[in-house]
């Protein structure tokens, strides 16, 4: 069996350290181009809860009144599903 040469050697060791350089690389620079981690999308509680807000005007009592009922409603019903209500 022949053994590897000081040139051979070099390059190995050479090419070693520059694929786990590119690896490590790639690992921290893959979150970056990631949408999540820049935008967070709303989910369906949240948009819920913008919607009942913005069909209320908030200045009338008897408006409020029922807001706050339907908003009360609208937590109780989420809070039993998969993703509830934190």
């Amino acid at each position: 069996m022949a053994k590897e040469s000081k040139v051979g050697q070099k390059l190995s060791d050479l090419t070693t350290k520059k694929m786990i350089i590119i690896i490590l690389a790639m690992l921290f620079s893959v979150p970056l181009f990631d949408v999540s981690s820049y935008i967070n999308p709303p989910n369906n509680y949240e948009y819920g809860l913008f919607v009942l807000e913005s069909l209320y005007n908030l200045t009338e009592n008897h408006t409020r009144i029922a807001f706050n009922k339907t908003y009360w409603l609208y937590i109780k019903e989420e809070s039993t599903s998969i993703t509830p209500l934190v």
